[in-house]
């Protein structure tokens, strides 16, 4: 049983890929979160986790699930991780060791997939090029296929890229990171807004709504940024960092480009 969060898709196509070739089931946790859907997990005795990285960390949604899944008494014999990121994961890998192990639960496995770029909220951020998004999704099928050999194999194994100084980012710009920018106080809407509702519809954390002829939002962000890329208008503003940025979602790049 394959467990995943995705905010732009990315995470979710790893773990579709990936399911395919375990001949497994790929489940969204937005909605299946609550311990009485998590029963089916309970005979499983291999279970991976898929998310994307915000600031070089776990975001706290799959803190949260995992929480979840072992109050439900979910317990797999081979537990593994894969983490979405553009290019690097610092140590998100040993936050998560550390978390487990407070809960007294230890990973088999933990890998890395390099996907397009997503975040656009600080200046110098913007999404991928056509040529560098193409270039990663065709990479990306590659790599899952071999992490689905070790998965099947049971291989007890981390296998990411942690890029440069991954201390200094997972432990001094991740916790920046997490107190000034995993927030939606920055979010605002412009002119263009038709109040059309899909930021509503893809928010995971139900945290958009309408008061009186405005979008606004709740203050239960978690830094997915899926409102942002989603919008069929480009009116959803980030603060002035994301002002003439682009925007990327999976489904969109995949009918240009090959994966």
């Amino acid at each position: 049983m394959i467990f995943y969060f995705s905010a732009t898709g990315n995470s979710k196509a790893v773990a579709t890929v990936l399911a395919k070739e375990l001949n497994d089931e790929a489940i969204n946790i937005v909605g299946y979160g609550q311990a009485d859907k998590l029963t089916d997990a309970k005979t499983q005795s291999t279970i991976g986790i898929v998310f994307p990285i915000y600031g070089w960390n776990p975001p706290s949604v799959i803190y949260d699930f995992i929480r979840k899944m072992l109050r439900s008494g979910v317990h797999a014999n081979y537990l593994y991780f894969i983490a979405t990121c553009g290019d690097d994961i610092g140590m998100a890998d040993r936050q998560m060791h550390r978390f487990l192990r407070k809960q007294n639960v230890t990973y088999s496995s933990f890998f890395s997939v390099i996907m397009p770029n997503t975040y656009i909220g600080l200046p110098g951020f913007d999404i991928d090029s056509d040529d560098v998004i193409q270039r990663k999704l065709t990479e990306s099928k590659n790599r899952i296929l071999a992490i689905a050999q070790q998965i099947k194999e049971h291989n007890n194994i981390t296998s990411v890229k942690r890029g440069c100084l991954p201390w200094v980012k997972t432990y001094f710009l991740g916790k920046m990171f997490a107190y000034f920018l995993i927030t939606d106080k920055y979010f605002h809407t412009t002119s263009k807004c038709t109040l059309c509702k899909s930021c509503i519809k893809v928010c995971p954390q139900q945290n958009i709504n309408i008061v009186g002829k405005r979008i606004t939002w709740n203050n239960k962000c978690t830094g997915c940024l899926a409102c942002y890329h989603h919008c069929p208008h480009k009116a959803i503003d980030f603060g002035i960092f994301s002002r003439n940025k682009g925007q990327y979602f999976y489904n969109k790049h995949l009918g240009k480009h090959s994966c």
